[in-house]
């Protein structure tokens, strides 16, 4: 096995490539939870060859922590980074970040969120007309944003016969294709849903 980049004592954990750089969050050894003064959260810029680190997102202007645990990321039209961000254990949100601030957090519909059922998304795609789109594996439900991270809709999959949605991503024909989890102890197998986006 050949080693890349060594982020010890650093625990890498999600990645995003582009064609010149390479994106990864990590975190430090042990348990996630909770946050300390001595937690690091991190995004590491790499070069192409993943050998040279070229920069360090972690605090902002203020010396403000931007992040608590990135686990998917992917970036905008303009290379900024959209992510989804476990801000505890059981709390998530989508955050935006531009020139290493956070422009803008979506945490979820107050309509179908609550403390019983919370924002919890795992997938994240951003369409060419820069519409990001993130959904709940809980609620069966896709949130489609705008580029500011304002709720521009939020469809229930369920009337779909699409349940469980837990990634997504778009193909070069501006299809969305979801991929869905089963539930514990089904006999199920897991499904894979082509959609049409229009609008998008």
């Amino acid at each position: 096995m050949i080693i890349v980049h060594d982020f010890y004592p650093l625990l890498p954990k999600a990645v995003y490539v582009t064609d010149d750089s390479i994106f990864v969050s990590t975190r430090e050894d042990g348990k996630a939870w909770p946050l300390t003064e001595h937690s690091r959260r991190q995004i590491v810029v790499l070069g192409q060859t993943g050998k040279k680190k070229v920069s360090v997102i972690e605090y902002d202007k203020q010396n403000t922590r931007l992040f608590s645990l990135i686990c998917r990321m992917t970036m905008d039209k303009t290379g900024n980074i959209v992510a989804v961000d476990f801000s505890s254990k059981d709390i998530t949100r989508i955050v935006k970040v531009v020139n290493n601030s956070i422009e803008w957090i979506y945490e979820g519909n107050q309509d179908i969120n609550t403390d019983e059922i919370p924002f919890n998304p795992f997938g994240l795609s951003i369409t060419k007309m820069e519409i990001l789109l993130e959904h709940g594996e809980d609620t069966h439900s896709l949130h489609i944003l705008s580029e500011e991270g304002v709720l521009i809709k939020c469809c229930m999959m369920e009337d779909n016969n699409i349940l469980l949605p837990y990634c997504l991503d778009f193909d070069s024909n501006g299809n969305l294709w979801i991929g869905c989890s089963t539930y514990e102890n089904s006999e199920d197998n897991a499904k894979i849903h082509k959609l049409e986006i229009s609008g998008c």
